[in-house]
């Protein structure tokens, strides 16, 4: 029975990553940030110091924008590209010996858009034989009493859904509205986690963002809407759109585990998953984003996991790349999209390698804005 509800378990991980990884937002051109770099430093090294370094060879060249996370040392760079060109400056960085990696920040893409509610039209619980694990368990709480939480990245998400009230995560190192940053993260009143995008707690509203939270821990049994795949689960909500916050959210997560795994539980959240339903507009490697790809074995060192989406193209990631289901750590599940005749979609990417396996992902219904419901 354990093992039926351990099979679930990453079932559901898989899943929620892949319902909402497929038919990208359209994205102007290759999403690539021009004029910004992201910068690993080793942990002597400040970045005034080398920012003087780079001023000193080409004046007024270059600053530094802000801190994509301080225990890793990572910074992103804005430079003149007109003053120092893109690829130079890159391959400059790559050569002092205190950058550990450098690579072009992107805004990324979110994996899927949707439209109406019901569960008999939630195909893919069925097929990963959801219900019957019900009869067992229903998420919430590990053997050892851990209240479960997984952190969703996305570009937003409407936590007053009255299908989500309930599941979602509250940091009780923090008293809200006080002003006062009262657990010591560097975060004022991230009760709920943190927008990113605007650097504040202050939650985007976005449909995408809501659908992939509905579909991971949409309030089950409540006689409303729709269920999630856990009935009962703690949502931590991080709103993200560039690669740079990308690196700030996992750094958030990282912290919250580390400091749930030293504290015996009494402080920070035991997040056991996170998910990556974007990507890069174009094919990328992960050798291509150092950065960025290191962070999943950093997630995986403190107990976190990753599923990741591929591309929504009929692509062989082995051969043409895609962020970040190419990185290769043992920390991040990678996934295509199966349809509801258990076919993989023509339309996603594949790979032996790269592609760990199939989940469903068209046609799935979860929630949506306005208090709806939608494919």
């Amino acid at each position: 029975m354990q093992k039926m509800i351990n099979r679930f378990f990453w079932l559901s991980l898989l899943l929620f990553v892949v319902h909402f990884a497929h038919a990208q937002m359209a994205a102007a051109g290759s999403g690539k940030v021009k004029n910004e770099l992201l910068v690993q430093l080793d942990k002597e090294t400040g970045i005034s110091a080398l920012l003087e370094k780079i001023n000193r060879q080409k004046p007024a060249s270059a600053l530094h924008k802000r801190v994509a996370s301080r225990r890793l040392n990572i910074h992103l760079l804005e430079f003149n590209p007109t003053v120092w060109p893109a690829e130079s400056l890159q391959e400059w960085l790559k050569a002092q010996k205190e950058v550990q990696a450098v690579q072009y920040n992107y805004a990324v893409e979110f994996r899927q858009e949707p439209n109406d509610p019901d569960f008999e039209r939630q195909w893919g619980l069925s097929r990963i034989g959801a219900p019957g694990v019900w009869d067992i368990t229903t998420g919430g709480v590990t053997a050892n009493g851990d209240t479960i939480v997984v952190a969703i990245l996305d570009s937003g998400c409407d936590l007053s859904h009255p299908d989500l009230q309930g599941n979602i995560w509250n940091n009780s190192g923090e008293i809200p509205g006080d002003g006062i940053d009262n657990d010591n993260n560097g975060y004022i009143d991230d009760t709920f986690g943190w927008n990113f995008i605007d650097d504040n707690n202050e939650m985007k509203v976005n449909g995408h963002g809501l659908a992939v939270t509905g579909l991971v821990g949409a309030s089950g049994n409540n006689g409303m809407g729709v269920t999630g795949i856990n009935w009962n689960i703690k949502l931590m909500a991080c709103a993200i759109q560039y690669v740079d916050q990308i690196i700030s959210a996992y750094e958030y997560v990282i912290d919250q585990r580390q400091r749930y795994n030293e504290s015996g539980g009494a402080e920070g959240a035991f997040v056991v998953a996170t998910n990556a339903s974007f990507g890069l507009p174009t094919p990328t490697f992960c050798d291509e984003q150092p950065i960025w790809g290191s962070m999943y074995d950093q997630l995986g060192n403190v107990g976190v996991l990753t599923g990741a989406g591929t591309a929504n193209r009929n692509v062989n990631v082995d051969e043409e790349g895609d962020m970040p289901t190419s990185c290769e750590s043992d920390y991040i599940i990678t996934v295509t999209n199966m349809n509801e005749d258990e076919e993989k979609e023509l339309s996603s990417g594949y790979g032996q390698i790269s592609i760990d396996m199939a989940a469903p992902g068209q046609n799935s219904y979860s929630l949506w804005l306005f208090d709806r419901y939608a494919v």
